[in-house]
């Protein structure tokens, strides 16, 4: 007997079930080759009018983390930290304290944050 391959999902489009009985809900029948691809990894998919895609992942650059002479006012978060040692912060600066800080640098150092 040929199983019906069944793959649910919910108004938004996402898998919630793979299966081949029948239950209540949204579904599309699709090959055996195609429920076992489906089947390591349903997030990857999204089933749009009736039809079995794949999510388009936005990729991003992973924010870095890096030491500065000065101030930067195209980066979003600077921070004032023990010097050398980003470990260590002392406190998030904006440009008004910047300049209160500006005396002290062989006390601190400067990171900036690329979000």
């Amino acid at each position: 007997m040929r199983h019906i391959y069944k793959i649910y999902y919910n108004p938004n489009g996402e898998i919630t079930t793979l299966t081949t009985q029948l239950s209540d809900g949204d579904y599309i029948e699709v090959e055996q080759t195609v429920y076992e691809k489906v089947g390591i990894n349903p997030s990857k998919y999204i089933v749009r009018e009736g039809k079995l895609q794949n999510k388009k992942k936005k990729i991003t650059k992973p924010p870095r983390l890096g030491f500065a002479d000065s101030w930067d006012s195209k980066v979003n978060k600077q921070f004032l930290v023990e010097k050398n040692n980003l470990f260590i912060c002392y406190k998030s600066v904006n440009m008004q304290t910047y300049k209160e800080y500006l005396e002290v640098s062989e006390k601190y150092s400067w990171v900036k944050y690329d979000s």
